[in-house]
């Protein structure tokens, strides 16, 4: 009895051992760094990424402060973490080589493009008008107009949904997987398409 009790008890750990180390895969690091990312958990953000890759950390902390969106009403904001919230996922495939890996995620997430744009299109308007009116007008009634157009847009606009598909690099260190980087589209996704729109903005008044 003894010793059936010893082999039972062996094989118990082997198979603890053997599902614990079936568990440690790219996938698990890549689907907890997008848990984290729909609550704007930073903290658990830069926990999925190689520690030595101090500049992809820094890149997603700056990218998700409070200072990146300080020029935008606060609503805005919560409406980018509302929307992340909403972001579906689902991780296709995963190749591995050695201590390297490619896991590949289909993503369908909210494109705040449309309505950036119906919410400077209306403000440029307004402003314009504003500023041309007999009254005086003061900085905090420019923050004031855009603020309540975004809130109106947003409330009563209906959301737009966009696909991407990402690549995500991965890395085993000391038995661990992290995300050996963070990509401008991968961030892109998670602010609601934000960045592509700020960089087409950009271009077109430059133009």
């Amino acid at each position: 009895m003894r010793k059936l009790k010893k082999l039972l008890i062996l094989v118990l750990i082997a198979g603890l051992t053997f599902g614990c180390g079936a568990s440690a895969k790219p996938d698990d690091v890549v689907k907890d760094f997008f848990e984290a990312a729909k609550t704007f958990d930073m903290e658990g953000m830069v926990a999925t990424i190689v520690p030595e890759n101090s500049a992809a950390a820094a890149y997603t902390k700056e990218i998700f402060s409070d200072e990146e969106f300080e020029d935008y009403p606060e609503e805005f904001l919560a409406y980018l973490e509302e929307n992340a919230g909403k972001i579906n996922y689902e991780i296709t495939s995963s190749e591995v080589d050695g201590d390297m890996a490619t896991v590949t995620v289909d993503v369908s997430y909210i494109d705040s493009y449309v309505l950036l744009e119906d919410v400077f299109s209306e403000y440029m308007t307004q402003a314009f008008t504003m500023a041309f009116s007999t009254q005086d007008v003061l900085d905090e009634d420019y923050d004031k107009l855009l603020s309540d157009i975004f809130l109106d847009k947003m409330t009563n606009g209906e959301d737009t949904f966009k696909d991407a598909t990402l690549e995500i690099p991965c890395e085993k260190i000391d038995g661990k997987w992290y995300i050996k980087d963070v990509s401008e589209e991968m961030m892109d996704v998670f602010l609601s398409g934000f960045i592509a729109a700020a960089a087409t903005f950009e271009s077109q008044f430059n133009q």
